[in-house]
């Protein structure tokens, strides 16, 4: 059947402004950036009710008190092993974080990057297929031939200076990129008003 409707171009999507990665169901395809940092994460609610991500470095202890209750299964939730780097996502065009907690992923690149025709997973472009949801939920994964990354896009990474780390911490990596739009933004506004002096 075609599609008379041009109202809007062929397989358009309403874009995200998150600077963080989500696998959506269907096709993700994604360039990893640079190397991941690793460890345990687990969650905890606060005051106002909203739950939030605690991330530890792998050498960090979780105590079991710091671990809350299911509340469907009355047991202490269990710390999740995590990676998290900077990706280009391809569908979205831009660079984000991306978290990866589902260990048949974490498996399979981790074998991509150890088989020495593969290596680095920053050589290559990897597509997550995700399918059904809850417990039902699959993913699939598989990676293109070797290609540089675009000049651009690593230009851009590189201006970012995202910081890791700072996860954490519970702070955001891109505070130095949101400062950074801040300060533009505060000089624009003092341009324009200058620009309406009378003198």
């Amino acid at each position: 059947m075609t599609n008379t409707n041009d109202f809007l171009p062929e397989g358009y999507t309403v874009p995200t402004t998150s600077q963080y990665m989500k696998f959506l169901e269907g096709v993700n395809t994604f360039r990893i950036l640079d190397k991941a940092i690793i460890g345990m994460e687990f969650w905890k609610t606060k005051e106002d009710g909203k739950r939030v991500p605690i991330r530890r470095k792998m050498n960090e202890p979780i105590l079991k008190s710091e671990l809350e209750v299911d509340p469907k299964t009355g047991e202490p939730e269990n710390a999740k092993h995590f990676w998290a780097m900077p990706v280009w996502n391809y569908k979205e065009k831009q660079i984000q974080i991306l978290e990866i907690t589902q260990k048949t992923l974490q498996r399979a690149i981790t074998g991509y990057s150890d088989n020495p025709k593969w290596g680095n997973p920053t050589q290559y472009d990897i597509t997550v297929t995700k399918k059904g949801t809850g417990k039902e939920t699959e993913y699939l994964i598989d990676h293109d031939p070797k290609e540089p990354v675009d000049k651009d896009i690593l230009k851009q990474y590189k201006e970012m200076n995202i910081n890791l780390d700072a996860l954490y911490k519970g702070e955001n990596p891109f505070a130095e990129v949101d400062n950074f739009e801040k300060e533009i933004e505060k000089m624009e506004e003092k341009e324009a008003v200058e620009g309406e002096m009378p003198f």
